[in-house]
């Protein structure tokens, strides 16, 4: 994985020179640019947002006052290391950019809005590409990097009148709201976030109401998959946090889809892998935001089938640690988190993160995640007994 030194240089300039420009202003943003507020979503925004590519949009590039553009860049280091059945190892390394990208936020009105998002990457969503670690067999992708292309993430219109009623309406292509992440270009993402990202053209209706709660319904026409329905859908409920004691808030969802299959045979971290067809999968989450910058979470997903041939059931479940503190003036991160699998790709998964905000617009993170034991080793898909990989890197937006 090998960037050119001209390409790595203007990536480099992009993500450092917001970090000096913030500071020379005095790390102070305007109230509104682009006849829109600076200071990032509402709660009820990035609910509507769901699992939609969000940057951090302070920009003030504007056009009549109605339409702003942003945009967000992660360049970093990666080492990916499996351990193969034949007991050799496969290891790839090198510096990359991962993904760069465009984002266009329009509102047409007080009550339509638009947004485009064009990604400069992998296809995490589109069997043509390649993650730097399969998850269908562990072994690194030697050709992660040739996998890259210009391509429409997201292009949505929305309809939101929250003075006049709790409901919400958008059409057009993007991430399907079932289950919870925050980064749908994640290099090596969690077992549940690789079994629920899913990018479509559906329909969504749904509601935010000034009591907390918050629901989906989405719709969609699957015609990857031959042998299944064609009609798919999912659905989500959930609660924003309630405070249950002193200094614990507690929030979670519950989430349904379908058939799981169009995920996997969307994705470039399962290469295209499936063999059945109708799996629904329900996914459940909770959060608990404890005092002293302490967040524990936890995930539980069922399958109502196993998505290769063995008739078991496939479920993973998992725990995720957050601290987030303030030190030497930056506001830094630890995360820690564990996943096992039954009947899945993997019985387990562990992962440590470290991220640090740099400046208002710059990050720099890292990350070390390890994959183990097999368990679908008898469905004869896995390639490798074990794969671990880390990687360092800057992200940033403007």
């Amino acid at each position: 994985m090998k960037l050119k030194p001209v390409v790595l240089a203007i990536v480099a300039a992009g993500l450092v020179g917001p970090a000096f420009a913030a500071y020379g202003q005095g790390q102070r943003a305007p109230s509104s640019a682009c006849g829109m507020p600076v200071t990032g979503m509402s709660h009820a925004q990035e609910l509507i947002n769901g699992n939609g590519v969000y940057s951090d949009a302070r920009s003030r590039v504007c056009w009549h006052d109605k339409v702003r553009f942003s945009g967000f860049a992660d360049i970093g280091y990666a080492h990916a290391k499996a351990r193969l059945s034949t007991g050799t190892d496969l290891t790839v390394k090198g510096i990359d950019l991962w993904n760069a990208g465009a984002v266009m936020n329009a509102q047409i009105n007080p009550k339509w809005s638009f947004k485009a998002v064009m990604n400069y990457g992998w296809l995490g969503d589109d069997a043509q590409g390649q993650s730097l670690i399969s998850y269908q067999t562990g072994a690194p992708e030697a050709d992660f990097d040739t996998n890259k292309s210009f391509h429409m993430d997201e292009a949505l219109i929305t309809y939101s009148n929250a003075n006049r009623t709790p409901l919400y309406f958008k059409i057009g292509k993007g991430y399907v709201n079932f289950g919870s992440y925050s980064n749908p270009y994640a290099v090596f993402p969690t077992l549940t976030q690789s079994l629920s990202q899913l990018n479509e053209n559906y329909i969504e209706l749904g509601m935010v109401s000034g009591q907390g709660w918050h629901a989906s319904v989405t719709g969609w026409n699957d015609d990857t998959v031959s042998d299944a329905r064609k009609h798919q859908g999912a659905a989500k409920i959930g609660f924003d946090q309630r405070r249950v004691m002193s200094g614990v808030g507690l929030s979670g969802d519950v989430s349904y889809i379908s058939n799981l299959e169009t995920v996997e045979r969307k994705s470039s971290y399962y290469s295209g892998w499936s063999t059945q067809s109708d799996v629904s999968g329900l996914l459940a989450h909770v959060n608990f935001d404890l005092s002293h910058g302490l967040n524990v979470g936890a995930n539980y997903l069922r399958a109502s089938g196993d998505l290769a041939t063995a008739p078991s059931k496939e479920s993973i479940w998992g725990v995720d640690l957050a601290y987030k503190l303030r030190a030497a003036g930056y506001a830094h991160e630890v995360t820690v988190d564990y996943e096992d699998g039954k009947e899945s790709t993997w019985k387990h998964r562990w992962s440590v993160g470290y991220n640090v905000d740099l400046a208002p617009n710059v990050k720099g993170y890292a990350q070390y995640v390890k994959l183990s034991a097999a368990a679908a080793a008898n469905h004869g898909t896995n390639t490798a007994v074990s794969a671990k990989g880390w990687l360092v890197g800057l992200k940033g937006s403007f």
